[in-house]
C-alpha cells in the first residue's frame, strides 16, 4: 500500500503518466520530423525556383543579344552607314557583354555540355559583333573571309542554346 492505496492502483496511475509522457515526447518527435522534412521542401523548393529565375534570364539574354546582332548585322550587310561607332559601341557591343556576364553568373547551373553550347552561342555572337564593325568602318566593301558574317553557325549555336536552356528549365524535378 502506498498513500492508502493499493500497489495495484499505484501501478495502474504510474503506467497511465508514463503512457502520457511517452505519448507527448513521440507527438512531440513526430511533429519535429514533420518540421524538419516541410523545412527541406521549402529549402528545396526556393532553391529551384532562383535556378529557374536565373536560367530565365540568361534565356532572355541570349534571346535579345541574338535579336540585336541579327538586326544590326542585316543592317550592316544591306546599309552599313546607317549605323554609327557609337551605336556601335552604346548598343551592340554592350549586349554581348551582357550575354558573356548573366552566362558567367548562371553557369553554376549549367552541365560542362549545356555551358559550352552558350560558349559557342557566345563565339558566334562575337563573330557577329567583328563581322558588324568592320562593316561600319568600310562601309561598300566586302569584308575578308575570316570577317565574314557566320550566319549558320549565328542560327544554329543559338537555336542549340535556346533547346539547351528550354531543356533545362523545364526539366522534371526530382525529388532528393
Amino acid at each position: 500500500m502506498v498513500f492508502g492505496l493499493p500497489d495495484s492502483a499505484v501501478l495502474g496511475v504510474v503506467g497511465v503518466v508514463i503512457g502520457a509522457v511517452l505519448q507527448h515526447v513521440g507527438a512531440l518527435a513526430n511533429l519535429h520530423r514533420q518540421q524538419a522534412a516541410q523545412d527541406r521542401r521549402l529549402q528545396s523548393q526556393e532553391r529551384i525556383r532562383f535556378k529557374v529565375e536565373s536560367l530565365v534570364e540568361l534565356f532572355q539574354q541570349l534571346d535579345t543579344t541574338h535579336r540585336i546582332l541579327n538586326d544590326n548585322s542585316n543592317t550592316a550587310s544591306n546599309s552599313p552607314s546607317s549605323i554609327s561607332q557609337q551605336d556601335f559601341m552604346n548598343d551592340i557591343k554592350p549586349a554581348v557583354d551582357e550575354y558573356r556576364d548573366v552566362m558567367r553568373k548562371n553557369q553554376i547551373y549549367l552541365t560542362d555540355d549545356q555551358y559550352n553550347d552558350m560558349e559557342e552561342a557566345l563565339g558566334r555572337f562575337r563573330e557577329s559583333l567583328n563581322f558588324i564593325q568592320w562593316k561600319i568602318q568600310n562601309p561598300g566593301r566586302n569584308p575578308p573571309n575570316h570577317r565574314q558574317m557566320p550566319w549558320i553557325g549565328f542560327m544554329d549555336a543559338y537555336e542549340e542554346a535556346t533547346e539547351t536552356l528550354r531543356e533545362e528549365i523545364n526539366a522534371p524535378i526530382e525529388d532528393d
